[in-house]
This record gives structure tokens, C-alpha cells and sequence, in this order.
């Protein structure tokens, strides 16, 4: 079995605490006493003592990859949220359906309703999830027996995020935009990407809210960019 370093240990404990990486990366952290915090940890996962001062001298090494690493990211998050813009969708309807009950359906599905206003059809393990507008749902309902749905979702809205291509290679940007949302207490029905649209599916209550809260997000960047 190969020997763990103290800079190995270190760098595998903190990665499993979150908490401590946000701290890193904003350059909060009193790195004695994280040290002094983890000793227990590190010295548990490489067997032996593990002073103080080269646990903390390998966390401000890590740090500055974080660091370094969080900024690279960070800088790319932003230019594409800069560069998005919104649509807003409302009066929309969300059906889980049994993949037994839609699975050879489909194509009379979308003849039975010439012309969506909106529509996204989504496949899980089991069921499948149809977001349509209210209007379609009659048609939906010649086509799918009423046993056959799972759940219903009235009266949502769907905030379309229309991004660069650049959004599908930059990690964090969904991410940042969710933890936004999550921070002004507004819960996201569904999270659904296509290409480079994300779609966010919000209660109608909170649409506009959701609305205001991205658009200033947008602005922002774009006010720290250009």
C-alpha cells in the first residue's frame, strides 16, 4: 500500500469540506488553525504524527491552487453569464408520466398538438417529464390515459437562459445561477439544458422575482466586464 503524504492527506481531507474551500477561495482562511483542526485527520489517514506546521505549510500550497484555479473559472462563469440574455414562459404545465404509458406514443403525442407553444420532453428511468403550456393539455390527455401520470405541476413558468456556446465547456455557471436562486428562497421545479438554453422551472409566484433576481446578475457582470 502507498504511503500517504501530509500534503496528499491534507488536500483529501479539506476537498470533503466545501465550507472550507469557499473560505480558501475568498482568502478567509487562518490557516494555523485549520491546520491545528484537521491534525487529528491527517495523522489518522497517514498513520503516523504529523506536526502542526507542515500540515499548515501544505494547506497554503493547495490554497494557492484553489486560488488559482477559482479565479481561471470564475472569470469564464462570468463572461458567460455576461453574455446571456432571458425569455420568460408562463402559463405552463408540468406531467411525469410512466415511461410504460408514453413509450410507443410518442409521434401521436406531437400530431395531436400542431402547434406548442412550448414544449420539453424529458426522459428519466422510469417516467418521463412533459412541459407544455395549459392550453395543450387536453390534446396531451387524448393521447395519455390519466393513470399513466404521476404527478402534476400547474401554474409554472419558465425562465430561458440563452447563453454563448461557451457555456457547455465552462463548469460552475448553472451552479452559480441555482445558488442565487436557493440564497432568495425561490425552488426550482426543474433544471433543463439544452444546447446552450438552460431552462429554469419556477413556480408562477415566483417568476418574476427569479426574472428580476438573473437580470441583475446579467447586468452585473456585464457592468464588471465591458
Amino acid at each position: 500500500m502507498q504511503e500517504i503524504s501530509i500534503a496528499e492527506a491534507s488536500r483529501r481531507i479539506i476537498s470533503n469540506m466545501p465550507s472550507i474551500i469557499d473560505a480558501i477561495k475568498l482568502d478567509i482562511v487562518n490557516y494555523s488553525s485549520l491546520a491545528e483542526l484537521i491534525a487529528g485527520s491527517v495523522e489518522k489517514m497517514i498513520g503516523r504524527k504529523a506536526g502542526v506546521e507542515a500540515i499548515k505549510m501544505a494547506l497554503m500550497r493547495y490554497s494557492e491552487d484553489v486560488k488559482r484555479n477559482f479565479t481561471m473559472i470564475q472569470d469564464r462563469v462570468k463572461k458567460v453569464i455576461a453574455e446571456s440574455i432571458l425569455e420568460l414562459k408562463n402559463d405552463l404545465i408540468l406531467l411525469t408520466v410512466k415511461q410504460s404509458e408514453l413509450s410507443g406514443k410518442i409521434d401521436a403525442l406531437f400530431k395531436s398538438i400542431p402547434n406548442f407553444r412550448f414544449l420539453q420532453l424529458t426522459q428519466g428511468t422510469n417516467t418521463f417529464n412533459l412541459i407544455i403550456d395549459e392550453r395543450s393539455v387536453d390534446a396531451v390527455k387524448k393521447v395519455v390515459d390519466s393513470k399513466g401520470i404521476v404527478e402534476v405541476y400547474r401554474d409554472q413558468s419558465a425562465i430561458i437562459l440563452i447563453s454563448p456556446p461557451e457555456i457547455i465547456k465552462t463548469p460552475g455557471v448553472v451552479s452559480h445561477l441555482l445558488e442565487l436562486l436557493a440564497r432568495n428562497n425561490i425552488n426550482i421545479t426543474q433544471v433543463i439544458s439544452c444546447h446552450t438554453d438552460t431552462v429554469f422551472l419556477i413556480d408562477r409566484r415566483d417568476a418574476l422575482t427569479a426574472y428580476r433576481l438573473l437580470e441583475d446578475k446579467i447586468i452585473s457582470m456585464r457592468s464588471l466586464l465591458y
